[in-house]
């Protein structure tokens, strides 16, 4: 699952592909947008969904549930981290870090939203477990 933002500048495949690049798996795609109706998809294997408030997270999380969906992953979209965050609608985070440095004042935010007051704001993870995993790092770690 992306947000819109990053569907449409990143054009992602959302495939499953082994060491060779070829195609093993096709997972379900999901687009979250404020106006899911006028994204333009590929073919019709994407989903456009609109996710506003907690109680439209619940709504899609309960019908994912009921269609034997049990994980979702949310791929990018700092906008769609921040709001599934403030939805109470993740139990994980799991972070890449490349040895390259991204900044700058226009940057695109790993999780987006408004910014908190003070560090007593912070989301606490717990059973944190960091990996190299080639020269990236791998952060993960529980909400909750």
């Amino acid at each position: 699952m992306a947000g819109a933002s990053t569907f449409r500048k990143d054009h992602p495949r959302f495939t499953v592909r082994g060491k060779d690049g070829r195609v093993l798996k096709t997972p379900r795609r999901i687009i979250a947008s404020r106006h899911p109706e006028t994204l333009e998809f590929p073919d019709d294997s994407w989903e456009g969904v609109c996710l506003r408030t907690k109680q439209d997270w619940d709504d899609f999380l309960i019908r994912l549930g009921s269609e034997q969906v049990m994980r979702i992953l949310l791929e990018g979209g700092g906008e769609l981290a921040a709001s599934a965050l403030r939805a109470d609608a993740v139990d994980e985070v799991e972070f890449h870090i490349a040895p390259e440095i991204l900044g700058g004042r226009n940057s695109r935010p790993s999780v987006g939203g408004e910014n908190p007051e003070s560090l007593a704001e912070a989301i606490p993870l717990r059973d944190m477990e960091i990996r190299k995993l080639g020269c990236d790092l791998m952060v993960r770690g529980r909400i909750h």
